[in-house]
């Protein structure tokens, strides 16, 4: 007995795959010969990826200072920079928080905000010269860091702490 094959692939004795047979429910695909054809490319060239844009050459008669230089600006803040004023730390003021945040330095751990606002209560000097908890969390943390260059620099920790 042979079986007949149907263009959509199904074994029985349906050749046309739909109707009421119960087929697959797949519809014949047609090819044709010709070639379809495409739409034509636009007349605009596709667009480049964008190129730096590069300033003119200032003309203007006074020299521009120079980055490096250590010239300075009349007071004026660097452009860029927030409003707050830079202070040295006096030595008073980095003993007693070197003193009271000795163990996060040695660990090498920058403190929490508690930690901080908790050496400003105890330290009324610092609160004095108007040092924020941020003030004293930034010394720490720029200690540790000078520290880890010092230690990767093959100097040893030095520096007293």
């Amino acid at each position: 007995m042979e079986r007949a094959v149907g263009v959509a692939g199904v074994a029985g004795g349906e050749v046309g795959g739909g109707g009421a047979g119960g087929g697959c429910g797949r519809r014949k695909r047609t090819f044709s010969s010709k070639p379809q054809k495409q739409p034509p490319a636009p007349a605009v060239p596709p667009p480049s990826r964008r190129q730096k844009q590069r300033r003119p050459p200032q003309t203007t008669g006074a020299p521009s200072p120079s980055p490096r230089g250590n010239g300075k600006r009349n007071g004026q803040p660097k452009p860029g920079k927030r409003g707050v004023q830079k202070r040295p730390w006096s030595e008073e003021e980095r003993r007693a928080v070197e003193g009271q945040l000795e163990r996060n330095i040695r660990l090498l751990r920058v403190p929490a905000k508690a930690e901080c606002e908790g050496v400003l209560q105890r330290c009324p000097l610092l609160a004095s010269n108007q040092r924020d908890w941020r003030a004293v969390k930034f010394y720490v943390h720029n200690r540790i860091q000078l520290i880890k260059r010092r230690l990767t620099r093959g100097e040893g920790a030095g520096g007293g702490v």
